[in-house]
């Protein structure tokens, strides 16, 4: 039995509705890198996108990039070093003032700056790109939105940003999936057929990236691929993973 029809029988009609719809593409939309982790894990991704490994300052930012079709995101006048985090071992931390977004993994130490930034730019533009194509072709788009405690989007909030796309890209078809990190809890409160809204112990107080792998799986696992996605979203093999139930394991894609 599939879980996600199995929690939406036990649970209320309205979350059995939002867990029974199948979805085109499903991308992060930050915070920070944990949604595009678990939705790697859980081969709902299949392609890069922006919001993937950056970290943003508010779902504002975010909501304004996608309705501006990211204007003004990463010119070359906003971009700066930032102070190296202890996450960010392997590569030199940026951070777009005009945005306030943070680039963790994206500079490369030892190569000089103008010419890693080009790279980069190009990088974003792809991703950027292949976002806008999807949800103005009318495919089914689901974005995953994570913010910890100190981002506490409002409902309302959520609710314009929607009614928004929907009005700056007619026949979009865009669904979010927000989730507030809120240890000690677990709520899922559908506000509209695209909207759920869930408070769970995402990072409990001691536990870092990633995260409560179960919360994890708890969520992830219920969301349901479409045509293309499905075909790429699950593979037999033998092991363990630090993610996904014993059996299942993600297909390796080549992202960019």
């Amino acid at each position: 039995l599939y879980e996600g029809y199995f929690y939406g029988i036990i649970g209320n009609k309205a979350m059995c509705e939002f867990f029974k719809c199948e979805y085109d593409v499903v991308c992060s939309m930050g915070t920070d890198c944990l949604p595009a982790t678990y939705l790697k894990a859980y081969c709902l991704r299949n392609a890069s996108y922006p919001f993937d490994w950056t970290i943003q300052p508010s779902f504002e930012v975010k909501a304004r990039l996608v309705l501006s079709g990211f204007s003004g995101f990463l010119e070359p006048a906003n971009v700066r070093e930032y102070p190296k985090l202890p996450s960010n071992t392997n590569h030199v931390s940026h951070i777009d003032d005009g945005t306030g977004t943070i680039f963790l993994h994206d500079f490369d130490p030892g190569v000089e700056a103008g010419e890693m930034l080009a790279t980069v730019r190009a990088r974003y533009r792809r991703r950027a790109s292949r976002l806008l194509d999807a949800v103005r072709g009318g495919r089914r788009v689901l974005f995953v939105n994570f913010e910890r405690e100190q981002n506490d989007t409002p409902t309302e909030r959520f609710t314009a940003f929607l009614a928004d796309v929907e009005k700056a890209y007619p026949g979009s078809r865009v669904s979010l999936l927000a989730l507030k990190n809120r240890p000690g809890v677990y709520e899922e409160e559908q506000i509209a057929s695209n909207l759920m809204i869930i408070r769970a112990g995402f990072y409990p107080p001691g536990v870092e990236f990633p995260g409560d792998r179960d919360v994890g799986r708890r969520v992830f696992s219920r969301i349901r691929p479409a045509g293309a996605l499905r075909r790429i979203s699950y593979v037999e093999r033998g092991g363990g993973s630090p993610y996904v139930p014993s059996g299942l394991s993600p297909r390796p894609l080549r992202l960019s």
